[in-house]
């Protein structure tokens, strides 16, 4: 399945390291012709206006104006990476139809720790999602050469652009009838619910072509990889995890790839957790409202999910809600399994929480102990023999 994640839909495969990644790049013109537009300059003015009522930058210049402007960037060992921006067609009677960005509302003074165009503007901030991405890397030096490519489309450019500012809304709703009155969340949702509603109703129109587009997105750009592949199991498919991890990982499928349309309720959650960051907006709010939701074991699931896969700025504030009483015996698990590495945020509140109450957490430790020695792990073996106040044989 091919989820829209953080407003972006992506396809993800390994390809034949033999092939350079420009005649890559040059096959995914070639097949997205009519579709991709202009390529953006990131760097210096690309001559885009700004779109009010879509919330959306629009690339004011003819098809054909600019050169592409692609630079190989190389790096040492052999590592080769490809990095692109493309404007792309849209419906409607605007004089030029390209669209280079689309703005994401995004909660303010809480960018996570990542390389992001952010606009201020008033109560909100607004995060630039690219219209279409290609990203590319090559390593032919490796004992085992790869060449991984990335191609991506906003949620704005596929018509699903009314589910993030319509999540956005109801998280803002529930947190006024949770939480009580707050003169600022009043404003974001004054500020908000007209943009909503013209996003909406434009992707609305346009529901048939939308639809249409994202069935073209999805063959072409699979048959775009599939031939530059070096075997048929190409597509890259991201693996969910609901313990803390470094990296997410890939696997190999031969399964049919269909779009896994996104979950508003799992946009919403998203948008709760997201506020757990460092420096979150209206943390407390926050923190309040997801303490409530985690006393339902399942819903706690759904909280730890999110915040792994938003990301380590939040993994202390997941702490935070998964400490508050009563703590169930999964919510305990979900603690423990911080301690895998002492080095991860929200390792140093975990050990604090289960020093604490070690009494409670009892069960839970030797549960957590055993899938320890299972999977060899010995920093979470020393971990939970330190805290159980026993020499570590690791």
């Amino acid at each position: 399945m091919l989820k829209i994640k953080n407003g972006v839909a992506e396809l993800w495969a390994v390809l034949n390291p033999a092939i350079d990644l420009s005649e890559i790049l040059r096959g995914f013109l070639q097949g997205f012709d009519g579709i991709a537009g202009n390529e953006i300059d990131r760097v210096n003015q690309h001559g885009a206006q700004f779109d009010e009522q879509q919330c959306r930058f629009v690339d004011a210049r003819a098809f054909d104006e600019l050169k592409q402007n692609t630079q190989l960037v190389r790096f040492e060992h052999g590592v080769e990476i490809l990095q692109n921006h493309f404007s792309i067609n849209m419906p409607g009677d605007n004089t030029s139809p390209y669209v280079t960005d689309f703005l994401e509302f995004c909660w303010p003074g809480n960018t996570p720790p990542a390389k992001m165009e952010v606009i201020e503007s008033g109560p909100w901030a607004l995060k630039k999602n690219a219209a279409l991405t290609f990203y590319g890397v090559r390593n032919t030096t490796w004992k085992d050469p790869y060449t991984s490519v990335r191609l991506g489309v906003a949620a704005g450019a596929l018509g699903l652009h009314n589910l993030h500012t319509g999540a956005l809304l109801k998280v803002l709703e529930q947190d006024l009838t949770f939480n009580g009155d707050s003169p600022v969340l009043a404003e974001m949702h004054a500020r908000l619910a007209p943009v909503h509603a013209r996003v909406f109703a434009y992707e609305l129109e346009h529901a048939a072509f939308f639809a249409h587009r994202r069935d073209v997105f999805l063959s072409l750009g699979m048959e775009v990889l599939a031939r530059f592949s070096s075997d048929k199991k190409f597509l890259i498919q991201e693996q969910e995890s609901a313990s803390p991890v470094d990296v997410l990982t890939g696997q190999a499928t031969e399964e049919e790839n269909t779009w896994l349309m996104p979950d508003p309720q799992a946009l919403e959650l998203e948008a709760w957790c997201d506020r757990l960051g460092w420096e979150g907006f209206e943390y407390q709010r926050a923190i309040a409202y997801l303490r409530h939701q985690k006393q339902d074991d399942q819903l706690a699931r759904k909280i730890v999910s999110q915040c792994i896969s938003l990301g380590k700025y939040t993994w202390p504030g997941l702490i935070d809600v998964l400490a508050e009483a009563p703590i169930s015996h999964a919510c305990q698990l979900d603690i423990i399994s911080f301690l895998a590495d002492p080095n991860w945020p929200g390792a140093g509140e975990a050990y604090d929480v289960i020093q604490k109450n070690l009494a409670l957490f009892s069960d839970a430790l030797q549960e957590s102990y055993q899938h320890a020695q299972a999977s060899n792990d010995e920093s979470w073996i020393a971990m939970i023999d330190d805290l159980m106040g026993r020499e570590s044989d690791a």
